[in-house]
């Protein structure tokens, strides 16, 4: 359920769940690792792999003349690091994004490391509900803009 794809057991690495026994409130910290081959497909100038998140997609796929408020989710954060072995992405530094809103905070990076390509993601979440007023302003549709163009749509062509 973590990871948003069923995984076969040898594609799981590693899992690191809080004591959910005790009874104080706090932050509560899950660590996962896993690993799947070829999740790339195939086009005309070789294959891309799909950079989208779909964490952000309740704030993305919104009508424009939605009536109830937004549920983005609770509030929280999410670290993700992808790497690829052996491959430097050409101009990875273009996948770059950060943007900072009254809801959300989305930071994506790409540098190299080790003869390889990581891309890395942070996405908190700082507030359950955009509201419909909230929704119709210039500031939500620059956000819900600006993910769908440098975010949700994003994706790489690895080439030889």
């Amino acid at each position: 359920m973590i990871s948003g794809v069923y995984l076969d057991e040898e594609e799981k690495k590693f899992l690191e769940l809080p004591d959910l026994t005790l009874r104080n409130v706090e932050d509560l910290t899950i660590k996962y690792e896993f690993q799947q081959k070829n999740k790339i497909f195939k086009t005309n100038l070789g294959p891309p792999l799909n950079l989208g998140d779909n964490w952000l997609n309740d704030v993305v796929n919104t009508a424009s003349d939605q009536i109830s408020d937004l549920f983005i989710g609770v509030p929280k954060t999410k670290e993700s690091h992808m790497i690829i072995k052996d491959i430097k992405i050409k101009n990875c530094e273009n996948l770059n994004f950060e943007i900072n809103s009254p809801w959300l905070y989305v930071n994506r990076s790409c540098k190299y490391q080790n003869d390889g390509t990581e891309f890395s993601n942070l996405i908190t979440i700082k507030k359950s509900f955009i509201t419909n007023e909230e929704l119709k302003t210039a500031e939500y549709k620059n956000l819900k803009s600006e993910l769908e163009n440098n975010f949700s749509r994003a994706s790489i062509i690895i080439s030889e």
